[in-house]
């Protein structure tokens, strides 16, 4: 492994370590972090772009509920 690997290793940690320890950030993600830990990086590659994916249009979708909700008030 390359020193530079190695340093974007530690660096990755270092901001994990920050999350897992941060009282403002929400559970699930720390429980994501956690439990990734022990996976198989192209596995977890996968299941974030999946993630991603479906909450991005979730969201979406929440928000044009939301202002359509409003709009009709």
């Amino acid at each position: 492994m390359t020193d530079e690997a190695k340093s974007e290793l530690e660096k990755c940690d270092q901001q994990i370590k920050w999350i897992l320890c941060n009282d403002g950030i929400s559970a699930w993600l720390k429980a994501a972090l956690r439990g990734a830990a022990d996976c198989d990086p192209v596995s977890i590659t996968n299941d974030v772009e999946i993630l991603y994916q479906l909450l991005k249009r979730l969201s979406a979708a929440q928000i044009r509920h939301a202002l359509d909700w409003s709009t009709e008030c």
